[in-house]
């Protein structure tokens, strides 16, 4: 069966607002959405979790108040454990940076059955867990924007090159949004171009 990496690959909502493929061989949906008008990223994360139904160990790390490595760690290898125990190959390689934060360096025997099986012990036992500390924790954040500050220039030249109108004090959502709209080229992604998703600043 082929080997895939997993999960440093997760269709996310980044930091800046905007939907992003992080890297390839994800698992392939993003949280319910819930309403959390007024909450804080961790509380939506505890609120779309707790609405999933995920397992309890996963939503009481959410509901601590922070979200540490070891935490993260500690939800991964549950959910490591899991896959194991239905028979699926999980090879925890080490850690490696991330992106602003460190996350587990995993490769996963996959495909046919053990996908789902996969899938299904990351999200209850997970999944809203690491979608937080990628993106959403204060590390990811600050990586985020310092990301932001550095490429945005590029992006404006890039709109500017494939002949989109974009205003002067856009920010880099409202750019990020442009650059996936009407009038632009999909072969040639704004966001491939300035290297988003390999910038290590």
């Amino acid at each position: 069966m082929p080997r895939r990496r997993w999960p440093d690959a997760l269709l996310l909502l980044t930091a800046t607002g905007l939907v992003a493929v992080l890297s390839a061989c994800s698992p392939t949906s993003t949280p319910d959405a819930v309403p959390t008008s007024g909450l804080s990223p961790l509380e939506q994360s505890a609120a779309s979790a707790r609405e999933a139904g995920v397992d309890e160990a996963q939503l009481a790390i959410l509901e601590s108040g922070s979200v540490g490595f070891e935490d993260y760690e500690l939800a991964m290898n549950r959910a490591y454990e899991c896959m194991r125990a239905a028979g699926v190959d999980v090879d925890v390689r080490g850690v490696k940076p991330y992106h602003g934060v460190t996350i587990l360096d995993v490769t996963i025997e996959g495909g046919g059955h053990a996908d789902a099986l996969a899938e299904d012990c990351y999200e209850r036992h997970a999944r809203y867990v690491d979608a937080y500390w990628q993106v959403s924790s204060p590390d990811a954040v600050a990586y985020a924007e310092r990301r932001a500050v550095a490429l945005k220039p590029a992006l404006q030249q890039c709109l500017t090159d494939q002949d989109v109108d974009w205003p002067q004090d856009a920010s880099f959502e409202e750019l990020g949004n442009l650059a996936f709209g009407p009038g632009t080229d999909p072969e040639q992604s704004c966001f491939e171009q300035i290297g988003y998703s390999q910038w290590e600043g």
